[in-house]
């Protein structure tokens, strides 16, 4: 079975290193994943939460859309607060 995660690579700054820097897979997660990790909400609130700025934005690769675990572990943890100001 194929699996969406592996062998990813993708580009991120701040808190999880340079662009270009090689990110584990497991540090990776699918919108479902995202949705389970935020206490079951739906795909479609979660995406409104992100158009918002009131989540944090997800990772495109090519035809897939992820988020990076720790940034959705911590904005949980931080009581689901807007990521970006004004929000």
């Amino acid at each position: 079975m194929f699996s969406r995660t592996k062998n990813v690579e993708a580009g991120r700054t701040a808190q999880h290193g340079k662009v270009g820097e090689r990110l584990s897979p497991s540090l990776l997660i699918d919108q479902a994943e995202a949705c389970r990790l935020c206490g079951g909400i739906s795909p479609r609130t979660l995406r409104r939460l992100v158009d918002r700025g009131a989540a944090p934005r997800p990772v495109r690769l090519a035809r897939c859309i992820m988020w990076v675990r720790a940034e959705i572990e911590a904005w949980c943890a931080d009581g689901c607060r807007p990521v970006r100001k004004g929000v």
